[in-house]
C-alpha cells in the first residue's frame, strides 16, 4: 500500500505513488504549481513563488522597493510610497495630525 493512498492525487504502483499532473512528494500531497503564475514577477519552486528582486508577497504581486514598506501607512507603487490619508514623508512614517491631535 502507498502512504495516505497517494492523497487522492496519484496512483499506487508497487507501493510507490505515481503522482498526477501538478502534484508531487512522497504521498502526492505537495502541489507543484503556483497560482496565478507568481504574477509574472517570480518563479515557481515546488508550489511556492520565489520572487524576482524588488517584489514580495505570496504571489510576488507587491512592489517591495519602497523604503520601510511604507511603514504600514501606504501602498508601494513603482518604488514610491503613496501614503494613506493622514500620513506623509518618503516612507509614510510621519502622522500629519489632521483631526486627531490633542
Amino acid at each position: 500500500t502507498c502512504p495516505n493512498h497517494c492523497s487522492g492525487h496519484g496512483d499506487c504502483i508497487s507501493g510507490t505513488c505515481s503522482c498526477f499532473g501538478d502534484w508531487g512528494g512522497f504521498s502526492c500531497d505537495v502541489i507543484l504549481k503556483c497560482e496565478p503564475k507568481c504574477s509574472d514577477k517570480g518563479k515557481c519552486s515546488r508550489g511556492v513563488c520565489v520572487c524576482s528582486p524588488g517584489f514580495i508577497g505570496a504571489d510576488c504581486s507587491e512592489d517591495g522597493r519602497c523604503p520601510n514598506k511604507c511603514s504600514g501607512h501606504g501602498v508601494c507603487q513603482n518604488a514610491k510610497c503613496e501614503c494613506h490619508h493622514g500620513w506623509t514623508t518618503e516612507d509614510c512614517s510621519q502622522d500629519t495630525c489632521e483631526g486627531h491631535c490633542s
